[in-house]
């Protein structure tokens, strides 16, 4: 017994194609990385080398790859057809 459905099928299928960016997902992706490495500057500048400054810079990298996956999902495209 399996527990995909024609919806979940669908937003699978929407989330691992390709988006091509729109002129106003570029805007957003732009405005994003810059408002990011704002962020990862002032971590950088601001705390000493350690462990922790480390996981904080890479958990940031993590949150901006999904606000951008969140441009490309939901501003760069159609939304999947199970939500139409």
């Amino acid at each position: 017994m399996g527990y995909a459905t024609a919806a979940s099928s669908a937003q699978l299928a929407h989330n691992y194609d390709y988006h091509a960016p729109t002129a106003e997902g570029v805007v957003a992706h732009e405005g994003l990385r810059a408002r990011f490495l704002l962020l990862a500057d002032f971590i950088d500048e601001n705390l000493p080398p350690s462990r922790e400054k480390s996981l904080a810079q890479t958990k940031l990298e993590e949150g901006l790859a999904w606000a951008n996956a969140a441009v490309a999902r939901h501003i760069s495209s159609a939304p999947p057809k199970g939500d139409q």
